[in-house]
């Protein structure tokens, strides 16, 4: 059986099509558009995902400027910086990169960006207008996963969809988006028994487990579209949850990694940037 492969890449320009004019209609009156994005430390994933944004800006023409503080850095200082681009006219988003150092209350963090400013949807704010199927923007990679499966010509409404993963910044946004586009949700997460068997049972299984390699063919059937969230690196290669070179043969469509969910993620940052800047829907 020949599975379809699925390219993120071909997604992202076609998302990228319908945005540029946008972007550019505002940018041709002389005004800025300014990103920011806050990471701590040297995390390889982070630091993939960071390269991958800023890529996808640039071809807007957008700047980014990128705020690294040392694992050990102060929450106050932090804070600070985040008081100062909320308040700088220029800049119109601000994201905060995952890990968060340990001596940071995520939600403490969080909640000091502003809303309209938050176009990854981590404030508590937009968080609650999505779970409350409120407009406004949604967390990237959630997002993304909707825009691959509906772009690819797969159906949401009426299908079984297995989300193996359960962070606020995956899972559980991502079952919203599900239920809103009338799919049956199964969540799956580390305490849930015979996994295999929930996920052959999907027509549709999106893994954001977070452990490289994790789901091999045994976690399939052929009929199984397979969306790989998961950004690992393993001796050195970035590789996703899934075990591609086992399982890329043997089920209708799947993602792969790199080049799948990711390039998607980033350009529905541009998405949720026209929402908040009231330049689309």
């Amino acid at each position: 059986m020949s599975s379809q492969l699925i390219k993120g890449k071909e997604i992202s320009a076609s998302i990228q099509s319908e945005l540029t004019p946008v972007i550019e209609g505002y940018l041709s009156s002389g005004r800025k558009i300014n990103i920011a994005i806050i990471y701590f430390g040297n995390d390889p994933s982070a630091e993939s995902y960071i390269k991958s944004k800023e890529k996808t800006f640039k071809k807007f023409g957008i700047a980014i400027n990128l705020f690294n503080f040392p694992e050990t850095t102060e929450k106050a200082t932090v804070l600070k910086k985040i008081h100062e681009l909320n308040t700088d006219p220029d800049c119109k988003g601000i994201m905060i990169e995952m890990p968060v150092p340990g001596q940071f209350d995520k939600l403490e963090l969080f909640s000091e960006i502003y809303p309209s400013k938050d176009i990854d949807c981590l404030t508590p704010y937009n968080y609650g207008r999505l779970l409350l199927g409120y407009p406004g923007p949604v967390p990237a990679t959630a997002g993304a996963v909707i825009e691959v499966i509906k772009r690819s010509g797969f159906e949401l409404s009426g299908k079984n969809v297995t989300v193996v993963g359960r962070s606020n910044i995956v899972g559980k946004p991502l079952a919203l988006l599900l239920l809103r586009e009338n799919s049956t949700v199964t969540v799956c997460h580390t305490k849930t028994k015979n996994l295999p068997e929930k996920t052959k049972q999907a027509d549709i299984v999106v893994v954001s487990a977070g452990k490289p390699k994790l789901l091999g063919e045994e976690y399939f059937r052929k009929e199984s579209i397979v969306i790989d969230v998961g950004i690992n690196f393993l001796e050195g290669k970035l590789c996703g949850d899934v075990d591609y070179d086992n399982v890329s043969e043997k089920v209708k469509a799947i993602t792969p990694v790199p080049g799948g969910v990711g390039p998607v993620t980033s350009i529905f940052l541009i998405k949720n940037l026209t929402v908040l800047m009231g330049l689309s829907k």
